[in-house]
């Protein structure tokens, strides 16, 4: 195998494009099982970048240099078969193209339609490619996307078919004993909390115990049940319908939407109900659990759930010990939190505030709640534009912060990353950059080059660097903050894809356009299979796409690209809202 830039290049006509685009998604984001990699000495678990055109080439006379450059630098070709493709010129070119270059044994045949002899271009009449048929009624959609995978990868299709099913295997069982584990810990502490409960009529001692082992539970849980991840959830659930299944799913069915209901619905609804049933009489109990539950449904972004369940706990806890007690206020942040996540910027900023005012007064103005409701507020006022009060927030908690928890501890860190990032939304750049790059100095001494925060202060200062027109600095900050991203959370993680726009931004500014459109291109592409089709990210890439496409005057593409932002942004934000303002400009000059 070769070391080109591509692992293949998809060939189709436009009439496929539906069939295209699966196949796209279906390789970019698989991952070949561990053993695999192993037994055959693979060098990478990943099938990705995969190259596909998204234009017609009607116009033209021969195949671009963009074309003939992505076919030469592809490892493999795959040529989605149809009666459409066996009369399309273009993807007959491309065919001869590939063998032209000594590949014709690389090449992978996806039919999709058609009767025998009827689905092959004729560049092909003479070979025997692989065929990888994704009707019913033949290989169905998910042995024929192990048959490519099998191909591209050059091992055995018996042989990969039995590690993923296996691998299949595992993954519903972890899914399922997670369920019952977790049924089995609700019945056991309350069966636990039964008995200590009558114990601790008796004996004190007991009841302290009852409730300490009750925290560790619910500290458990919480960690279990925050780990889940609804989108990867959502595309397995999805998957195994279609495959099993052998039917295609309608427009517009969201795998995360589905594992989120299923979570919601099966585990953790009736994980409430059973605490409030069980645990009616032990408020503390019945409250660390609640707050247990509502962080997971923040984690699996049901940020109604969550504001529910943690208000629930805030209320619990409040009776049981009182407004100032550090449960109550921890309760009450996290309430807080949700309901910034949850757009209720107003809720959540009077909540951080009665936190702050109560903390202060009971506990004292450098009291751990107060300094993170400080930090908290500081954030949901920058959100709501107010920037001179959470600048004020900011400066005046960092000190305090430092001095309480030390001047490098992760929370002081924090807290000074988030003013460098509200002073440079004030485009107070100068001020920004020496907050951001003594902060930046300190994470990577202390909590290392890959954490999260580092990261995200990285990120911060590159784009402080943007805007003073240090592109140089501003790139290779981008360029390190999108290597180490991809290295520790793989190619289409979100913050991954954020770094990606970002450094294209900072491409455009320098002048090159044709490497920022590359890699928005390629972002774009991951986009629309990790995240789901109603996501801000997804809208920005989208943007960021189409104004590309427009700079080189090719206004359609950049029209559909803008319109797929305005409907999702149509589903995420209320009429009038500043977001559609600038979209509605960018369709304007795309007017037909």
């Amino acid at each position: 195998m070769t070391d080109n830039r591509y692992k293949a290049f998809i060939s189709y006509n436009h009439a496929d494009a539906r069939w295209a685009q699966w196949i796209h998604r279906a390789l970019e984001r698989y991952r070949v099982p561990a053993r695999l990699l192993a037994d055959h000495g693979l060098a990478s678990n990943r099938l990705h970048p995969i190259f596909r055109d998204r234009d017609e080439l009607s116009t033209s006379s021969s195949l671009n240099g963009a074309i003939l450059a992505a076919l030469q630098a592809s490892d493999n070709l795959v040529v989605v078969c149809s009666p459409a493709a066996a009369k399309s010129r273009w993807v007959n070119e491309e065919i001869k193209a590939f063998k032209a270059l000594g590949r014709g044994d690389r090449i992978f045949c996806l039919i999709v339609d058609g009767n025998a002899g009827g689905f092959f271009p004729p560049a092909l009449a003479d070979d025997e490619p692989l065929g990888a048929d994704v009707r019913p009624q033949a290989d169905g959609k998910h042995n024929a996307k192990l048959k490519i995978i099998a191909g591209l990868l050059g091992v055995p299709f018996g042989d990969l078919k039995d590690r993923e099913q296996r691998r299949r295997a595992r993954l519903f069982g972890f899914a399922a004993a997670a369920a019952i584990a977790l049924a089995g810990i609700m019945t056991a502490l309350a069966i636990s909390a039964v008995l200590s409960g009558r114990e601790a009529e008796r004996n004190r001692v007991l009841a302290e115990t009852s409730l300490a082992d009750a925290e560790a539970v619910a500290a458990f849980l919480s960690t279990m049940l925050t780990d889940i991840d609804p989108e990867a959830m959502g595309r397995t659930i999805l998957d195994d319908i279609v495959s099993q299944g052998g039917v295609a799913l309608p427009p517009g069915v969201n795998g995360t939407d589905t594992a989120r209901q299923v979570l919601d619905r099966h585990l953790l609804k009736k994980a409430g109900e059973a605490v409030q049933e069980q645990f009616a009489a032990r408020p503390a109990i019945n409250a660390r659990l609640d707050m247990s539950i509502g962080a997971s449904y923040h984690a699996i972004g049901l940020y109604d759930q969550a504001i529910e369940r943690s208000a629930h706990a805030a209320e619990l806890y409040g009776a049981a010990f009182g407004a100032a007690d550090q449960r109550t206020l921890l309760a009450r942040n996290q309430l807080a939190l949700s309901y910034v996540y949850g757009g209720k910027l107003d809720e959540a900023a009077a909540e951080y505030q009665s936190v702050i005012d109560t903390s202060r007064a009971a506990l004292g103005r450098s009291s751990e709640p107060a300094l993170s409701a400080m930090n908290g507020l500081a954030v949901t006022y920058v959100d709501m534009m107010r920037l001179p009060e959470a600048r004020a927030l900011l400066e005046e908690a960092a000190p305090l912060v430092e001095q309480t928890l030390g001047p490098e501890h992760p929370h002081t860190l924090d807290v000074r990353n988030n003013l460098g990032w509200t002073l440079y939304v004030m485009k107070d750049y100068a001020a920004a950059e020496r907050v951001l790059a003594s902060n930046l100095e300190t994470q990577r001494r202390v909590l290392g080059p890959e954490s999260a925060q580092t990261l995200n202060t990285l990120n911060n200062l590159a784009l402080t660097y943007n805007a003073t027109g240090r592109l140089e600095e501003a790139e290779a900050a981008h360029r390190e903050e999108w290597a180490i991203g991809r290295r520790i959370m793989g190619d289409d993680h979100p913050e991954v894809l954020i770094s990606m726009l970002n450094l294209s931004r900072v491409l455009v500014s320098a002048g090159k356009r044709d490497e920022a459109e590359a890699l928005l291109v390629d972002a774009l592409g991951k986009a629309r299979t990790a995240l789901p089709p109603v996501h801000p990210l997804l809208a920005a890439i989208c943007t960021a796409t189409g104004e590309a496409a427009l700079a080189k005057g090719r206004r359609d593409q950049a029209r559909a690209l803008f319109l797929e932002t305005r409907g999702i942004y149509e589903q995420i934000f209320e009429p009038g809202h500043e977001r559609f303002e600038r979209i509605d400009e960018l369709l304007a000059q795309t007017q037909p």
